[in-house]
C-alpha cells in the first residue's frame, strides 16, 4: 500500500494539486503505524514540501528535510537516495537556504540516481537544477548550453514529460538573449500542447516564464493580460517558481496602478497587488534569505504609488545591495532599470536617471540578456536625438540690447 501511494505522489502533485496533500498525508499516517521503510522518505519530504509552500511553515518543513536525511541513512534506502535529493533541494532547501546553495547537491543527485538506475529520480534532479540555474542567475549562454544539454539527455533516457518541463527555461533565456526562435514552439504553442495533455504543472511554469520574459522587456500591458486571476501557487506549490511568480504578480499589479489615471482604477489594482505584497512579506519573515531583495523592491514601487519618494529611495537602494550581495545579477539589473523609470518619470533628476539607466545596461550585459541590452540602448540613443531636436528648436530672437532664447521644447 505504501508503494502505491509513494508511486502516485509525482502524478498527484503535477497533475491533480488537490489530491496531492491527501496522498501524502495518508503515506505519513502508514509510516507512523506499520514503521519506516523506503517509502517513508516520500512520506516525509511529501508533507515537507507542503509544509513550506500551501502551509506557510519553512522552518518545520526543513525539519522534514533532516528526518528524511537522518532515514536515508538506514540500511536498505539506497533506491531513494536520487528521489529524496530533487524533494530536499530542489523544493524546500531554497525556502531557508541561498539558492546558489543547491546546484551541486543536486547535479549529485542526478548521478545517484543513474547509478541506481533510477533514471526517472535523476532526471527530477535536472529539472530542479534548471529552475535554480535560471532564478539564481547565472550567465544565460551556460545556462542555455547547460539546458540544451538536458533536453538532449531527457531523449536519451526516455524522460519526454520531464524534458517538456526544460523547453519554457530555453525558450525564455534564448529570447532575452535575442536568439531567433521562429523555428521553435512559442509560449502559446507550449501552452496549448500542456493543456491538450493535462501538464498542469507544466502549464503553469511556462506561463510563469512568460511573464518573466515580458517583465524584463518592459511589456507590462501584455504582462498583466497574461497574468490573468489565476493563482499559479497551488499549482506550483513548494518550488522557487511559486516565489518568482508571487514577486512578478505584485510587480505587474503595481506597475498596472501606477498607468493609471483615475483614483479609483489606482484603488483596485493596488488593493489587489496587496495578497502577492503580504505573501512575500510573510515569506521573508519566516527566513527566506532569497526574496529579500523582491520585498525591497515591490515596496519601492509601492512607495512610487503613494507618492512617499524617500521610501522608494531607500528601497531601490536597499534592492540593489542585496540583490548584488546574494549574487542576483538579474533582478540587480531590474532594480536598476526600474529606479531610472522612476528617477526619469517621478524626480526628473537626469543625473540619477542615467546613472542607473547605465547600471542597467552593464548588469544586464554580464547576465548575457543581449535583447534587453539593445532595447536599452535603442532607449538612450532615442532620448539623445530627442534632445538634440530640442536644441535644434531654439530660435534666436533680436532684441535690443540682448538676445532672448525661445524653445518649443519648454512649452
Amino acid at each position: 500500500g505504501q508503494r502505491m501511494l509513494e508511486l502516485m505522489c509525482v502524478p498527484t502533485y503535477q497533475s491533480c494539486p488537490t489530491m496531492y496533500p491527501l496522498v501524502s498525508f495518508l503515506l505519513v499516517r502508514t509510516s507512523l503505524k506499520h514503521g519506516i521503510n523506503p517509502s517513508s522518505c516520500d512520506a516525509f519530504g511529501s508533507y515537507g514540501i507542503l509544509l513550506v509552500g500551501p502551509l506557510g511553515d519553512p522552518q518545520r518543513g526543513r525539519e522534514m528535510a533532516k528526518a528524511v536525511d537522518m532515514i536515508l541513512e538506514k540500511p536498505g534506502m539506497k533506491r531513494m537516495e536520487s528521489r529524496s535529493s530533487a524533494q530536499n533541494q530542489g523544493f524546500i532547501i531554497p525556502w531557508t537556504s541561498p539558492i546558489q546553495g543547491t546546484l551541486a547537491p543536486l547535479l549529485e543527485g542526478y548521478q545517484v540516481g543513474l547509478q541506481s538506475g533510477d533514471t526517472e529520480s535523476a532526471s527530477y534532479n535536472l529539472n530542479c537544477r534548471t529552475a535554480v540555474l535560471y532564478y539564481a542567475g547565472r550567465p544565460l549562454d551556460s545556462v542555455e548550453h547547460e539546458l540544451q544539454a538536458q533536453c538532449d539527455l531527457m531523449v536519451l533516457l526516455n524522460q519526454l514529460p520531464n524534458k517538456y518541463l526544460i523547453l519554457p527555461y530555453l525558450l525564455v533565456v534564448r529570447i532575452l538573449r535575442g536568439i531567433d526562435i521562429s523555428n521553435e514552439k512559442d509560449f502559446e504553442s507550449l501552452e496549448k500542447f500542456f493543456l491538450e495533455t493535462s501538464m498542469d504543472f507544466h502549464r503553469a511554469t511556462a506561463l510563469i516564464l512568460q511573464l518573466e520574459s515580458l517583465v524584463f522587456l518592459s511589456d507590462w500591458d501584455a504582462a498583466n493580460k497574461r497574468l490573468g486571476t489565476e493563482d499559479l501557487r497551488q499549482i506550483v506549490a513548494g518550488t522557487v517558481g511559486s516565489v518568482r511568480f508571487t514577486f512578478l504578480e505584485a510587480l505587474i499589479l503595481l506597475k498596472q496602478a501606477q498607468g493609471e489615471e483615475t483614483y479609483l482604477n489606482r484603488r483596485k489594482w493596488k488593493k489587489r497587488a496587496f495578497k502577492p505584497i503580504k505573501i512575500l512579506r510573510g515569506w521573508a519573515k519566516k527566513g527566506n534569505v532569497n526574496i529579500v531583495h523582491y520585498v525591497h523592491l515591490v515596496e519601492a514601487e509601492l512607495a512610487v504609488l503613494d507618492g512617499k519618494g524617500e521610501k522608494a529611495e531607500e528601497s531601490y537602494k536597499s534592492a540593489i545591495s542585496v540583490a548584488t550581495r546574494n549574487g542576483f545579477i538579474q533582478d540587480r539589473a531590474l532594480s536598476h532599470e526600474l529606479a531610472s523609470e522612476y528617477f526619469s518619470v517621478v524626480k526628473g533628476d537626469d543625473y540619477w536617471k542615467n546613472y542607473h539607466l547605465d547600471k542597467a545596461i552593464k548588469s544586464y550585459m554580464d547576465w548575457g540578456a543581449s535583447a534587453k541590452v539593445e532595447q536599452l540602448q535603442r532607449k538612450v540613443k532615442m532620448e539623445k536625438h530627442e534632445s538634440s531636436c530640442k536644441i535644434d528648436c531654439i530660435v534666436p530672437i533680436s532684441h535690443p540690447t540682448n538676445v532672448v532664447f525661445l524653445s518649443k521644447g519648454l512649452r
